[in-house]
């Protein structure tokens, strides 16, 4: 673990200090936590989801879904 310090803006802090209180959380969990989603959020947007979808046709021409799958990939 290592302690750091950081400047936030009065009503930021308010803010923050309100939310933890409320959820029975200190604010270094409530800064941790946000810290976690920023990066988590950021993770996310290097995926790129493929959707794969395989039909069989008929002699009457309608087409009938017999496969459907979501491929995810990280980039």
């Amino acid at each position: 673990d290592q302690m750091i310090s950081a400047r936030l803006d009065p009503i930021l802090v308010a803010a923050l200090k309100d939310y933890a209180a409320k959820h029975g959380a200190s604010m270094s969990d409530v800064l941790r936590e946000a810290a976690l989603l920023l990066l988590e959020r950021e993770e996310a947007q290097k995926i790129i989801t493929f959707r794969v979808s395989v039909t069989n046709e008929h002699r009457a021409g309608i087409a009938r879904e017999s496969f459907n799958k979501e491929i995810s990939v990280a980039v």
